[in-house]
């Protein structure tokens, strides 16, 4: 019996706030129309700011992967598809620094860049590229990442 009569005093009191709630959305709803609106917005811009550092980090993260690959083939005497693949980086990075813009990021960015750029001209005309100059990219690339 007390049982019962608890749980229908929890029911009335549910069904109160129900009501309580609903009367107060009905009474105000241009400024409940504007909250959802700003909340909606809110969760809106953090979702696309989300977006574009998960696309700046994927673009980071391929470049890395692009710049092992190289050293993979440089250390197996592939200089043809090592340049290759540090091409591949290089446009990688270009679509990071086009993301990331001209902040201080953007100009670490451009220099590595750069030199992945030279390191590449230098396997196009055959001369070699030592491993710890491919490493030295790549640790500065690790510093980079988001």
């Amino acid at each position: 019996m007390r049982g019962c009569l608890v749980k229908m005093l929890l029911v009335l009191v549910v069904l109160g706030a129900v009501f309580s709630l609903g009367y107060y959305t009905g009474q105000r709803p241009d400024e409940i129309k504007q909250k959802i609106r700003d909340l909606s917005g809110d969760v809106i811009e953090q979702t696309i700011g989300l977006d574009e550092k998960l696309a700046l980090r994927r673009e980071f993260l391929q470049a890395k992967a692009r710049l092992i690959e190289g050293k993979s083939k440089l250390l197996d005497h592939q200089y043809k598809d090592a340049a290759k693949e540090l091409g591949l980086a290089f446009e990688h990075l270009g679509n990071a620094k086009a993301a990331e813009g001209d902040g201080h990021v953007g100009k670490r960015v451009e220099e590595l860049m750069y030199e992945i750029l030279e390191a590449q001209q230098r396997l196009v005309q055959g001369e070699g590229v030592s491993r710890e100059t491919l490493d030295l990219v790549q640790a500065k690339l690790d510093e980079l990442l988001p």
